[in-house]
């Protein structure tokens, strides 16, 4: 199993009173693919990003990649789009000697092209607009080989243009490792993903191979697993 979530569930203190951030979650992932995880603001997506991540450690229930506890070595298992602290001064091309340095070897060149990022190699990070910043980023977890990669709302204020770049390199690495990637964008999930979770109130409310039900796109889907829920 390359990615294997079970029960998990993990609770805050907020104003003296205990929240349920995640309630029993289970999912399991068995080969290469990019899911989908949509869900409102404050339905557990991130919390769930972030356990998988091995940043946070769940009250009850385990997350594990190819069977392994994710908080036990998760620069082992996980890409995570992470740029280690640089000089703005430094060129594109600078910041992925940095990368390589700092994750090893990995598929920098080859994601450095998808991304388009050989158009801009000499310019100073310090001069990218923000939406090459966000390519620079994705480089940062794409270029890496690992079998999870974690993508938190990466999609969000990007314009189209940068958006359809990210998509795309999103699809090509889901080809050979687990992309999770967590959206209230429903249309940026339906490019990509071959399977949805929808997770609501801490809870995975739904999970399915994508597939355009009677007409229904994602946006419609989720409207109704929620209403009902």
């Amino acid at each position: 199993m390359l990615l294997e979530v079970r029960n998990v569930t993990k609770r805050f203190e907020k104003s003296g009173r205990i929240i349920t951030a995640l309630d029993s979650v289970s999912f399991s992932v068995e080969r290469p693919r990019v899911i989908g995880l949509v869900g409102l603001n404050g339905a557990g997506k991130t919390t769930l990003i972030n356990i998988i991540a091995g940043i946070l450690i769940p009250d009850e229930g385990v997350a594990r990649i190819r069977g392994e506890e994710t908080w036990k070595r998760p620069g082992k298992q996980i890409a995570y789009p992470y740029i280690p602290r640089i000089d703005p001064r430094m060129t594109v091309e600078d910041i992925m000697d940095v990368l390589r340095l700092f994750y090893g070897d990995g598929d920098w060149e080859k994601y450095a092209e998808i991304l388009g990022l050989d158009k801009e190699w000499h310019t100073e990070y310090q001069r990218l607009s923000t939406g090459w910043k966000a390519r620079v980023r994705l480089l940062a977890a794409m270029g890496q080989r690992k079998p999870v990669v974690l993508l938190d709302e990466v999609t969000n204020g990007m314009d189209v243009v940068t958006a359809d770049a990210v998509l795309d390199v999103m699809a090509k690495k889901g080809e050979e490792s687990v992309v999770l990637f967590a959206s209230h964008i429903f249309n940026h999930v339906e490019r990509v993903a071959s399977r949805i979770l929808i997770i609501h109130n801490g809870r995975i409310l739904r999970d399915f191979p994508y597939r355009p039900e009677e007409g229904k796109n994602l946006e419609e889907l989720f409207r109704g697993v929620i209403t009902r829920a």
